[in-house]
């Protein structure tokens, strides 16, 4: 199992220390204003922990608190042993594992030309698969014999889904 997501113990001095110093980051609110005190404190965590445990000889990996595509970046960084500094590989492959991360997106769930979908399929839209090579290319497929499609414009939907800038932030590296 990958655990380390539960930090309440580790910030918990802090937070009691200097409550002003922590802030909502919608409201801007600081700790000190909210009048309560915090119950749980987490994080996300990445897919290099779920590397290691692959790579320890782990049938099945379960994981606290991780970030959507971490199971996509762990599992690739373990296949091809890539290592904390192979950035543009693990980028890739974070922008791989978003494209798969919300089920049948990618292959026409969240797609705004729907309507050009085969609508004898669409209650069968096939989920998608993301081959990664050793390099960090990515191929985005679906199961065969399934309703939807995996085309430039169905991954550009998804690629944009859920960014909020030219930076997408993950706990092991930064695709831009």
């Amino acid at each position: 199992w990958i655990e380390g997501d539960a930090l309440l113990d580790l910030v918990k001095p802090e937070l009691e220390a200097n409550p002003g110093k922590f802030a909502h980051i919608s409201t801007g609110q600081s700790l000190a204003e909210w009048g309560f005190d915090p119950l749980f404190a987490q994080c996300y965590l990445g897919g290099m922990g779920i590397a290691v445990a692959l790579k320890a000889g782990a049938d099945i990996v379960i994981c606290g608190r991780v970030a959507d595509a971490s199971p996509i970046i762990g599992a690739a960084a373990w296949w091809h042993n890539w290592s904390r500094t192979d950035y543009d590989q693990l980028a890739q492959s974070l922008i791989a594992g978003h494209l798969i991360e919300c089920s049948v997106y990618v292959t026409g769930g969240n797609f705004n030309g729907f309507r050009h979908l085969d609508w004898d399929g669409i209650n069968d839209l096939g989920y998608p698969i993301a081959e990664i090579g050793h390099d960090g290319d990515v191929i985005i497929t679906k199961v065969g014999n399934t309703g939807g499609l995996v085309s430039i414009e169905t991954c550009k939907e998804q690629l944009l889904y859920e960014i909020q800038g030219m930076y997408y932030l993950n706990c092991d590296v930064t695709a831009v």
